[in-house]
């Protein structure tokens, strides 16, 4: 079924607003009024069905039960094999953490002792000298008492 307009079925005076319209309810609105009116169609021979007592109606609502929760458990399920793959990495990673963590510790505790012997070292001429001035004043303040 070809549901494009050909040149020929144009007017020839159409514009691209109307030959939009045209096509929007040929190619949409059309199939959607006849799929709800195909199912509101369904849902009234359902309920006509359940009153009168039906056999196959409670056959039909197990058997769309099962499709609706279907899906819903197979998502679960992968979400529960996820959250088992976590548990099961976290556990194994606990075990090693402590001792990774005493090395993180121990490098960390040797990089101290290097930056502070390093800042030792480089203030030590500042030490020095303020040193020597403190004892030129306090030298010049005996003399000159």
């Amino acid at each position: 079924m070809n549901d494009k307009l050909s040149v020929a079925e144009l007017p020839i005076n159409a514009s691209p607003v109307a030959v939009h319209h045209r096509q929007m309810r040929v190619q949409v609105w059309l199939p959607l009024a006849i799929s709800i009116i195909i199912i509101l169609v369904l849902m009234i021979l359902t309920v006509i069905s359940a009153v009168q007592g039906n056999p196959q109606v409670e056959t039909w609502g197990n058997v769309s039960a099962i499709i609706v929760i279907l899906p819903v458990l197979l998502v679960l399920f992968i979400f529960l094999a996820i959250t088992g793959a976590m548990v099961y990495g976290m556990a194994k990673l606990l075990k090693r953490v402590p001792d990774w963590m005493l090395r993180l510790q121990l490098l960390f505790e040797r990089l101290s002792l290097a930056v502070r012997r390093a800042s030792d070292t480089a203030t030590k001429p500042v030490f020095a000298a303020n040193n020597l001035s403190s004892r030129v004043q306090a030298f010049w303040k005996r003399v000159t008492r």
